[in-house]
């Protein structure tokens, strides 16, 4: 639905939609040394969440609510390794959702 989305308090990579949920998604890539998923910190995921309680309060909470999933790109070239995480951490307020 939505990439690069930017507010005051944080930013939202992607944002989609899977049935009737809507999904903000967080990407951290590494091309060498330590886990892309040990960036996802308990700041980046505040942020993350306030940002999508702003769009939330902008665009209305989806019939199924949503979640918060993290996707992980390590290595380069041919080592390429990609990793999905749906529901992988929760907003830490919940605003209603």
């Amino acid at each position: 639905m939505e990439r690069n989305v930017r507010f005051a308090g944080g930013e939202i990579d992607l944002i989609l939609r899977d049935g009737s949920v809507d999904v903000f998604v967080e990407v951290k890539a590494r091309r060498a040394g330590g886990r892309a998923s040990a960036a996802v910190t308990a700041d980046k995921r505040r942020r993350v969440g306030r940002a999508a309680a702003v769009w939330v309060a902008r665009h209305g909470v989806a019939p199924g609510g949503c979640r918060f999933d993290v996707v992980t790109v390590e290595g380069r070239g041919s080592r390429v390794r990609l990793e999905h995480f749906p529901a992988a951490f929760e907003a830490a307020e919940r605003w209603g959702v």
